[in-house]
This record gives structure tokens, sequence and C-alpha cells, in this order.
């Protein structure tokens, strides 16, 4: 590792260039998408559309839908892509991925600056913008995710000096979180709270800093003491207590993907796989080095306490994806969306170590790293958005607006990975239609379904379609692919309205 020359003290003009430059790239890349290609955006955007057009006269929302909004977490995205100052939800949605994509390497960069680390190391940030939540279309957690790191910057202040400021700051955080996302809010108050216990002097300095989460405290017990009572499945503490005793040993073969959740998507089988650890360990050897060739800057002052404190944000991540269960009572896919603030941690971790110098050679890694992994990106973004030109507002022009629409998606995959599931979504989107969306079914979302299940059947037991008398009140279905065998019964009370390539439209005869 060459120090000859710090890039750190002489190319900081360069430095901006690249940096703003690849986010450039990035924003334009979100803003080129006409479909997303991660897998819960349909839903997301159903439920903004209901939200945003509920008790308009064109359309059919409030006979079939209910709604409740009321401090519930995880509706910061609905409520931004439905302002009515988008012409549409869609367009609001665009508005949305594109913050986001300016906002994460963003953060990262100044949680570097805050403690006290090398900028060059904010561009392995990029390696991690399209994380696991991002892919999976959490849209919720993925905004959180920029706001938790720019929490993670502000603790050293906090830690050696509590002002109003900062803790009216930490408090505003906090509660801002709940409403992304309800475990991204409770992850950082972990966080929160341990560098609270680890550098405070007496209880009453720790009763003073600590006292930043009790609004989030408060919405939390709000919130789960509301839901908890419609909600008719197992109790909490019993659910871990049984997955604890007999489902955590079995997991333990996923949570050693921590290397290759955050990319994988990019290709199909070996091939993804291949290409996320690459990007996962090229974080792991820029932080080696940096241990092996800077081993006298470890815990020095004065970045000690900067260091101990990204050391925790380590650990926290490192617990929550090793220990928390892979899901809750009504809730899942939990310990996939802490690797991506597992590998931030690490890059600010190693950002203090090289603060001082890093050479050429490095940060020309760094920057080829980033740039490889944006032309995969955008490689993936351009090819989805090709595979499924044909798939637009029109194909559901024949559909009278009041009519139930499900689907049948026996062909989920591209590149691998299952993208298409919600895509009858686009029928609520586009068409103000109705349809048999999985948010009715999901005890995190805030769309409920009016009258019996039987007006409007369950999305998750209709995906079974083993006797056509379960339909319903079903006058669509939208498939992918060609109908299974065992679904061929079908046939007999549906037809063909239309087809588009590997798309048809089927109708109740």
């Amino acid at each position: 590792m060459s120090a000859s020359k710090p890039l750190t003290s002489t190319g900081q003009p360069l430095f901006y260039l690249l940096f703003g430059g690849l986010i450039v790239l990035h924003v334009a890349l979100m803003w080129s998408c006409r479909l997303y290609p991660f897998v819960d955006v349909p839903n997301h955007l159903g439920l903004a559309t209901v939200y945003r057009h509920y008790d308009e006269p064109s359309n059919h929302f409030n006979e079939f839908y209910a709604l409740d909004v009321t401090l519930k977490p995880n509706t910061l995205h609905l409520f931004f892509v439905s302002l009515k100052m988008f012409p549409s939800v869609e367009f609001g949605n665009k508005v949305f991925f594109c913050l986001y994509a300016a906002l994460f390497p963003l953060s990262v960069l100044f949680a570097i600056r805050m403690f006290g680390g090398n900028p060059w190391f904010a561009f392995l940030s990029f390696l991690f913008l399209y994380n696991y939540n991002v892919a999976y279309g959490f849209v919720g957690f993925t905004i959180a995710v920029p706001f938790v790191v720019v929490l993670f910057a502000l603790l050293p202040g906090y830690c050696s000096q509590l002002t109003l400021l900062r803790g009216l700051a930490g408090a505003g955080l906090l509660v801002a979180l709940f409403f992304m996302h309800a475990l991204a809010a409770l992850f950082a108050a972990f966080v929160f709270f341990l560098c609270m216990i680890s550098h405070s002097n007496t209880l009453q300095d720790f009763l003073k800093k600590i006292i930043a989460v009790l609004p989030l405290a408060i919405l939390i017990l709000f919130w789960w003491i509301n839901d908890s009572r419609v909600y008719e499945g197992p109790g909490l503490f019993q659910f871990i207590a049984d997955y604890y005793r007999n489902d955590y040993v079995d997991s333990l073969l996923l949570r050693g993907g921590l290397f290759i959740f955050d990319n994988y998507a990019l290709y199909e089988g070996l091939a993804g796989y291949a290409v996320a650890a690459f990007f996962s360990l090229s974080v792991v050897l820029m932080v080696v080095l940096v241990c092996v060739f800077r081993k006298q800057s470890l815990f020095s002052a004065p970045a000690g306490r900067c260091l101990r404190i990204s050391l925790l944000c380590i650990a926290c991540s490192g617990l929550c994806f090793l220990l928390i269960p892979l899901h809750l009572p009504g809730y899942s896919f939990l310990i996939q969306r802490f690797s991506v603030f597992f590998f931030l941690s690490a890059i600010i971790w190693g950002s203090i170590l090289a603060r001082q110098h890093t050479g050429r050679a490095l940060c020309g890694f760094v920057v080829f790293a980033a740039l490889v992994h944006f032309c995969c990106w955008a490689d993936y973004v351009r090819d989805f958005n090709r595979v499924n030109a044909g798939f637009a507002e029109d194909f559901f022009a024949s559909v009278d607006k009041r009519k139930i629409m499900t689907s049948l998606i026996s062909d989920n995959s591209f590149r691998g990975r299952p993208v298409y599931r919600q895509f009858v979504d686009y029928f609520i989107v586009w068409n103000k239609g109705i349809a048999t969306t999985r948010l009715l079914d999901e005890r995190s979302f805030a769309l409920r379904r009016k009258g019996a299940l039987d007006s409007l059947p369950s999305f998750l037991k209709l995906k079974t379609f083993n006797d056509v008398s379960s339909l319903g009140t079903i006058d669509y279905i939208l498939v992918r692919g060609n109908i299974p065998l065992e679904f061929n019964h079908l046939r007999n009370s549906f037809f063909v309205e239309k087809n588009l390539g590997i798309w048809a439209l089927y109708k109740k005869y």
C-alpha cells in the first residue's frame, strides 16, 4: 500500500468529481425506470394509489378496501408518493428512488466525515446501494437505511457532549425512522441504547442521554397495542420461545449468506453469488489491508471513541443478523435487512483506520469496484425494462374497474429471481381496478378488505387454485407463463381474452 501521495489531502477535487458523478449516474438510472425490478414495489404503488384516490367517484376502492394509516409505521413511502404535487404515484415513486440513490452514499460520506475517517472509503458504499431491501422492494426499510447511518454519524458527538440540539436531533431521527420502518427504528434505538450505556459516566448521565428514545418508545407501544388487538395469530413471546427451541438451528445455513444477500439478484445461479461475494469481499479486503498496514492507528487518540462506536455498530448489525428470527407473527424477511448495516459499519470503521493516508492503488480500486457495480445494475435494470416493454396500462384497458382480478404467475423468474408475483397490483395502479393484492393479508400494511373473505378472496390462498369454487367473485386472472397441468380445470371457467407474449388475461365465461 503506497502512502507517498495521500489522496485524502491532495485529491479532493478529483474525489468530489468522481463521487458526485457516480451519484448522478445512479439517480439517472433510477429515473430511467418505467417498471422497477424490485419485488414488492407494485404492492406499495397499489397501496399508494388506493390512498390517493380513495372516495373518488371514478373508482370503487371504498367498496372493497378499508384504510387505516393513523400513527402507523412504514407509511412514509405511502404519504410521499401520494403527494398531489406529483402527477401520479409512479412519478412520486421515481422521485423517491432518485432521492434514495443520492441520500445513501451521501449519508455514508457524512458519517465518515463525522467520524474523522478517510472519505475515499465512501465509494465502497455504492456497492450496497441496491441492497437486499431495495431488491425486494422493502421501500420503507430502503429509505430508512441512510437515516440510520446519519444517526450513527451523530453518535460520537452525542456521546461526548449532550446538548439540547443533539438531543432533539436524536429524538427526531428516531421518530422519523418509525414512520419509515418500525424495525429500522428499533434497530437504531438498540444501537443508540448500547452506545449510551458504554459512554455514560453515571446513571444520571445515562438517563439524560437515553431520554431521546422516549418519544419512539411511546409510538411503538401505541402501535403494538392497537395492532395486537386485531391480530389473531400466535403471541410474540411464545412464538420467539418456540422459534429458538425448534427452528433456530435450521436457520444457520441461511445466515451463512451474509456475503451474498446484497447483490445476488444480479445474475442467475452461481454467477449471481460470485458477483455478490466479490462486492462484499471487496469491503473485507479493504478493511483487512488497512488493519495490516495501519495497525498502529488502532484505538489511538483521538480516534479511539469513533473506532469503538463504529465497532459497536458492526457488532449490533452482526448480532441482529445472526440471532433474530427469520420472521415474526405476521412479518417476514427480517435477518437479510441487516447485512447492509454490517458492511456500512465496516466501511466506516476501515475509513477511521485509514484516516491519514490512502495510496493511489487503493483509491483506484474502490472507484473501479463502484463503477463495475453500477454497470452490473444498469444492465439489470435496462434488461428488465426491455423484457417487460409491452406490459403497460393498455393491457388492462378492456377490464371494467369494478371487476375483480387475481393472478397466476407460473413463470415468476427474471435472472433466476422471483420478481413478478405482485404484478397484479398494476391493475390497481394503472386502471384504478380491484385486485386480490397481498396487501390485504399482511399484518404490516395499512390496507384491509371490506366485507367477508369470499367477496375478495385471499391472495395467498388463491395461489393454489385447487378448487374453482374458491375463486368466488374473481372475474379475471392475470397469467404469466403457461397454466400448469394441475390448474387446467381453470380453462373450464375462464377463457383467454388477451395475449401479450408470456402474459395472458383470462376472463370468466
